[in-house]
């Protein structure tokens, strides 16, 4: 597992909800399962909460340890 910031996390989602509303050729079979994956994918990162600041300070001090 890896921990992403709140930014890099919105980010992702831009990212890949920019790649979803592309125009492409509708028979290319590949490119419509990438789009597919990316709405999955989309759909798990909304549904993740974002990580608390004093979290993440807790989580650094721990490491520190």
């Amino acid at each position: 597992m890896h921990l992403i910031s709140n930014q890099q996390r919105r980010e992702i989602i831009d990212f890949l909800t920019a790649f979803v509303e592309m125009k492409a050729d509708n028979s290319n079979t590949k490119v419509f399962n990438q789009k597919r994956r990316a709405g999955r994918l989309i759909k798990k990162l909304r549904e993740n909460k974002e990580i608390d600041l004093s979290l993440v300070k807790a989580l650094k001090n721990g490491n520190q340890n």
